[in-house]
């Protein structure tokens, strides 16, 4: 669009005649077109990584808060670098430095850090649930607040230790996240996967096990679907997990008569075969 109209025409797998153009190479048109794969036109510009059209498109008026598609705002998009979809080009924020300047671009221009909505509920969640450091690191100095609730993964602690990523779980610890934190059950996240320690003894990771506990994690919290956090050590087979759980308190007695006896182990090949009756035996004759 040489003379600035503004396209607002809507369909197809582009959504509009602007992101069609954006994403087949275009770059002469502006627009707040807002439905298609990738929810805007500025989050098709984010999506192939074009710096300059982002720019561009901001200084034409688009607004940065728009939340149309699944990846929520801009900013949000920005974050995300998991997904094949949306973030296929540009949003692997480890390898591509294109990102932190578009996330300082969204922000310079009025992006709300904390904006709720889209598929992982906030930047800061969709960042700490992505590769790299540098969009977290970006969103926490600028502001972010940690304690967010809502998305996937129901905060972005959660979202970082469901993925594994000591050193973000690690920074949000230290700047006062609870890993106690009621989330709701309002998301997919909450019902297999409990509260923040039952995630990260579910996904084995000692070292992050070890931080949530030293920051007051409550080994004994019962999920309202989920069982314990021994529990989600035990069925996932972390036996470094278990014993270490088991060790800081653990109730291995009081999640055998919640379970059922589902905990029981009986199968010979199970590497908890010989650990935790020894441990059943111990509590016994100590009683």
């Amino acid at each position: 669009m040489e003379n600035g109209a503004e396209l607002i025409a809507q369909g197809g797998i582009h959504g509009s005649a602007l992101q069609a153009a954006i994403l087949c190479g275009g770059r002469k048109t502006r627009s707040r077109a807002i439905v298609g794969d990738y929810g805007s036109a500025l989050q098709a510009a984010i999506s192939i990584g074009d710096t300059g059209l982002v720019k561009r498109l901001v200084n034409h008026g688009a607004d940065v808060n728009a939340n149309p598609g699944q990846y929520g705002t801009a900013l949000q998009a920005t974050c995300y670098g998991r997904d094949a979809g949306l973030a296929k080009t540009l949003l692997n924020i480890s390898a591509d430095s294109n990102a932190a300047e578009i996330i300082l671009l969204l922000l310079e221009n009025g992006a709300d850090i904390n904006q709720a909505g889209g598929l992982y509920g906030s930047a800061l969640q969709a960042a700490s649930a992505s590769p790299g450091a540098t969009a977290v690191h970006i969103l926490v100095r600028h502001g972010a607040n940690l304690h967010v609730k809502g998305g996937l993964y129901g905060n972005a602690l959660r979202a970082a230790v469901f993925w594994n990523r000591k050193p973000i779980v690690k920074l949000f610890l230290e700047r006062g996240a609870d890993p106690n934190a009621i989330v709701g059950a309002n998301r997919i996240m909450e019902a297999p996967y409990g509260n923040t320690l039952y995630v990260a003894c579910g996904r084995g990771k000692l070292s992050i096990v070890t931080a949530l506990l030293d920051r007051g994690a409550d080994l004994n919290a019962q999920q309202l679907w989920a069982g314990k956090a021994l529990g989600a050590a035990i069925t996932e087979l972390h036996r470094e997990v278990v014993e270490l759980l088991l060790e800081k308190g653990a109730d291995l007695d009081l999640l055998d008569r919640q379970s059922g006896g589902r905990f029981v182990v009986e199968d010979g090949n199970n590497i908890m075969a010989k650990m935790l009756p020894e441990k059943r035996r111990k509590n016994k004759s100590t009683g």
